[in-house]
């Protein structure tokens, strides 16, 4: 992994790009820039309100080839890129519905600070 790479990583529960902008002093973390879906193959990044932000290594899913790379503040992927793409989004948001699933059928959720 370098600086620079792009990846598919899971951000607060989401599927989202992700670009290293600064590997860390440990093997655990990465800073990174978060592109969010924009449009058709286009990933969009909020420099101005998302600055760079710690990532845990385990939350990446998979590393783009080098030859992805964002022209300004967009990141446009291939076709097959893509794919790949919504596969870990599709893939992520079934893991959730299955959890939410299970909660629902063990009686609910139970928050530990609602009473």
């Amino acid at each position: 992994m370098s600086d620079g790479v792009v990846a598919i990583a899971r951000i607060d529960g989401q599927v989202n790009l992700v670009q290293i902008v600064q590997c860390g002093r440990s093997a655990s973390h990465v800073q990174a820039i978060k592109y969010t879906l924009f449009g058709d193959k286009s990933f969009l990044a909020n420099l101005t309100s998302t600055p760079p932000f710690r990532l845990a290594t385990k939350d990446i899913l998979e590393f783009l080839p080098s030859s992805v790379a964002p022209m300004g503040d967009t990141l446009t992927l291939t076709q097959d890129l893509f794919a790949q793409f919504v596969q870990h989004a599709t893939a992520n948001q079934t893991r959730l519905d299955e959890k939410w699933q299970r909660a629902l059928a063990a009686g609910g959720v139970h928050l530990p600070h609602a009473r």
